[in-house]
């Protein structure tokens, strides 16, 4: 089977209810972490697209990002070697462009890719210090690595959820340890300590945030991406 865009994402939280069948367009998840390698060379070996999009949320390690920017990443890096990929810079401007037309603010910039979560600010505001990265997550140059490997070009798209400043609250570490499994009971656990209420429920507002302009982004790439003419500029 062929398609014209694949698109991933480490939950099904990540695709903002933007899973819907169009031609041309299939959704997987591909979990988080290392897993993610394997789940997305799985994906391009049953879809075989012409555009891999990979997107999520992301936090922050540029003290300038705000929550809901959106990141087009230029280059991704992984933090325990040290090894940058980069990605196709043409790709990555038209996607830029097609955003920017539709009055939706992005950003360039590189995604660190880390082993655990970074939940501290100051962990954050370190690794902005020493890499120069943007963004960080845990999938990002698993996914490239993959899609690099297959011949397939790649985008990542990301949607910033936690600002550098923000420390996070512990139980988001326990989710991710479970592979965002149990989402529910890890944060029903953490309303147990009342010192984690308010935490959470700021999570909650950015994360809502964070949706909505996923929303708006996929709403304006996924009509561009799985057009007749198979390019990346935007359609009349």
């Amino acid at each position: 089977m062929t398609s014209r865009l694949l698109i991933v994402a480490p939950t099904a939280r990540e695709f903002a209810g933007t899973e819907r069948a169009v031609p041309g367009l299939h959704t997987v998840v591909v979990g988080m972490g290392e897993t993610s390698a394997d789940a997305t060379r799985k994906a391009l070996t049953a879809h075989v697209p012409t555009v891999l999009l990979s997107i999520g949320f992301s936090g922050a390690l540029d003290p300038g990002l705000r929550t809901g920017d959106i990141v087009v990443s230029d280059s991704v890096l992984m933090a325990a070697t040290g090894r940058r990929l980069e990605l196709d810079p043409t790709h990555a401007a038209s996607v830029r462009g097609l955003l920017e037309a539709a009055g939706i603010a992005v950003r360039p910039g590189a995604t660190l890719t880390t082993k655990d979560p970074v939940l501290s600010s100051a962990r954050k505001l370190s690794y902005h210090k020493t890499t120069k990265t943007s963004i960080v997550d845990m999938e990002t140059t698993w996914i490239a690595t993959a899609a690099r490997e297959a011949g397939i070009p790649m985008l990542s798209v990301r949607t910033v959820i936690d600002e550098a400043r923000h420390d996070l609250p512990r139980f988001v570490g326990n989710i991710i340890a479970d592979g965002g499994r149990n989402e529910w009971r890890h944060a029903f656990r953490a309303t147990l300590n009342p010192l984690t209420v308010v935490p959470m429920l700021a999570l909650a507002l950015r994360a809502r945030k964070a949706s909505a302009r996923t929303r708006a982004m996929l709403d304006v790439l996924i009509p561009a991406l799985t057009g007749e003419s198979g390019t990346l500029e935007p359609r009349p």
